[in-house]
C-alpha cells in the first residue's frame, strides 16, 4: 500500500507541484469516461492501464512538462437508466423515479469504481474527477452546444433519436 502511494499518488502530486511553474502547456490525456453502471471488468483495466502507461511515458519524455490526468465518469444516460429500471423494478414511465434511481446508482457505483481503479496504482487526480452529473459539467456542455448552434453547426435532420427509459424509448 505504501509502495503504491509513493509510485502513484506522490509522483503525480510532486510532478504537478514542481512542473506547473513552467511556461509549458501540460500534457493532458482525456479520460473518455466509463459508465458508472456496474463493476469494473477487464475492459476497464486495459483502458485505464494503457492511459497510465501513456501518462508515465509523457513524464519521462519531458522532465519539465506537467502531466494532467483527470479521471471521469459518465453518470447518466441509457445504460445507467436501463440498469436502474431493472434493479429497482421501476416502471419506465415513472420518469422522476427512474432519474432519481439512476442518479443514486451512478453515484454509488462511481465511488466503488474509483476505489477499485486506484488499486491498479494509476496516477491521476482521483480526488477531483469530472462527473457528468455535476451541474458545472452540464452547464459547460450546454454552453458549448449553444456556441455550436450559434455557428450553424447544429441542425435537425430526419434520423431516429433513441430516448432513455425515462422518456419511454420514444423515437423522433
Amino acid at each position: 500500500d505504501k509502495l503504491k502511494q509513493i509510485s502513484t499518488d506522490d509522483v503525480y502530486a510532486r510532478q504537478l507541484r514542481e512542473r506547473c511553474g513552467d511556461v509549458k502547456i501540460p500534457f493532458f490525456l482525456h479520460d473518455g469516461p466509463p459508465y458508472a453502471n456496474g463493476e469494473l471488468h477487464l475492459g476497464h483495466a486495459v483502458n485505464k492501464i494503457l492511459k497510465d502507461i501513456i501518462n508515465r511515458n509523457a513524464l519521462m519524455r519531458d522532465p519539465s512538462r506537467p502531466v494532467r490526468y483527470i479521471p471521469g465518469w459518465d453518470t447518466h444516460g441509457l445504460p445507467i437508466e436501463i440498469k436502474a429500471v431493472k434493479k429497482g423494478r421501476l416502471k419506465r414511465d415513472d420518469f422522476m423515479a427512474v432519474r432519481k434511481a439512476s442518479r443514486e446508482l451512478a453515484l454509488s457505483t462511481l465511488d466503488i469504481q474509483r476505489r477499485e481503479s486506484q488499486k491498479w496504482a494509476l496516477m491521476g487526480d482521483w480526488d477531483k474527477p469530472y462527473i457528468t452529473l455535476d451541474q458545472s459539467y452540464v452547464k459547460h456542455q450546454l454552453d458549448v452546444f449553444a456556441q455550436l448552434y450559434e455557428k450553424g453547426l447544429i441542425f435537425r435532420e430526419f434520423r431516429p433519436v433513441y430516448w432513455s427509459p425515462s422518456s419511454s424509448f420514444r423515437r423522433v
